[in-house]
């Protein structure tokens, strides 16, 4: 697998005592990512932007530290967020697909994002 990204997970949970939604950052450096760009005719290129990540379990990721609506940006951050409005300024997507690749010769997490 080629590596040629860093991404930045940010995995939102909610805090039992307080009952607040937190955010919980996560880097992984030298992943495969790729992005697409298309056309959606009704509502414009920025719902249909995606991106598909594969994280190597060479780097040790965790699958429970990823779930559907989940942010992904594009870059090695170091800023911890209370709200996903935090990253207005990044290019980000949202986790729209989890899937675990444990096969082959090089086993990894596969996530799409929209």
């Amino acid at each position: 697998m080629v590596s040629n990204s860093n991404i930045t997970i940010y995995h939102k949970v909610l805090d039992n005592e307080t009952k607040i939604e937190k955010w919980i950052r996560y880097n992984y450096n030298n992943v495969w990512c790729f992005k697409s760009r298309n056309a959606n005719v009704d509502k414009g290129y920025s719902s249909a932007d995606r991106i598909e990540v594969r994280i190597s379990y060479e780097l040790s990721p965790n699958i429970q530290n990823f779930a559907m609506g989940d942010v992904i940006v594009v870059d090695n951050l170091n800023i911890d967020i209370t709200r996903q409005q935090d990253l207005d300024e990044y290019e980000k997507y949202n986790i729209v697909s989890i899937k675990d690749n444990t096969f082959g010769n090089r086993p990894h997490i596969h996530i799409s994002g929209e």
